[in-house]
């Protein structure tokens, strides 16, 4: 009994570990800057984006009390229908979200998400959650999905923040560029968001 509650414990962190590793040794390429936002990308068969800036007027607690508020999440990112916790594993949240927005339009998808803080780091991760769901036939189920957000306090109202995407939202008769562009400037727009958000309170 006692060999089979470690295995259980060791399987348990060595699938979380494996899925907080997805975005570790990507080798992202600079894209372009704007907004002083810096995007970067890695264009694989699944493209990873990530958005980072340094922000001078907003402290790490403020965004990490903000942006570990999940239910709160349509009120920051707009095209954010839903963002539910619908439970708990553990130390990850179990969420069912909606977004809607051409060409994005009526997708839900089902995660688990964590937070890890250190010292002057916070990490708000995500992951595909690949437990049985029913299927809502108003929405088409998006079935990969993984991010995080990095946040990293450098002085007392100066932080570091970061996002990364992984995503494939199975868009249809949508050009490519076109679509790669939007991503890019989605990953970008959710720093925008957030900030904006922040600074409005």
């Amino acid at each position: 009994m006692k060999t089979f509650i470690i295995f259980i414990i060791f399987s348990t962190s060595f699938f979380l570990n494996s899925q907080s590793n997805v975005f570790e040794k990507v080798a992202y390429s600079f894209d372009f800057q704007k907004d002083n936002i810096k995007l970067f990308s890695y264009m694989g068969d699944k493209p990873y984006y990530k958005a980072e800036t340094i922000l001078d007027d907003i402290n790490a607690e403020d965004i990490i009390k903000n942006i570990t508020d999940f239910e709160n999440y349509p009120q920051i990112f707009k095209k954010t229908i839903k963002f539910e916790v619908t439970g708990r594993e553990n130390e990850l949240y179990k969420i069912h979200a909606v977004l809607n927005f051409n060409p994005i339009k009526n997708r839900d998808y089902y995660i688990k998400m964590r937070v890890e803080k250190t010292k002057d780091t916070a990490f708000i991760e995500w992951f595909t959650d690949e437990s049985e769901h029913q299927i809502q036939p108003e929405y088409r189920r998006v079935k990969f999905n993984y991010g995080r957000w990095t946040i990293k306090s450098i002085d007392k109202n100066k932080t570091y923040i970061s996002i990364e995407y992984h995503n494939d939202w199975e868009i249809d008769k949508v050009p490519k560029n076109f679509l790669t562009m939007l991503e890019k400037n989605e990953t970008m727009n959710s720093i925008r968001e957030l900030t904006s958000y922040l600074r409005s309170k």
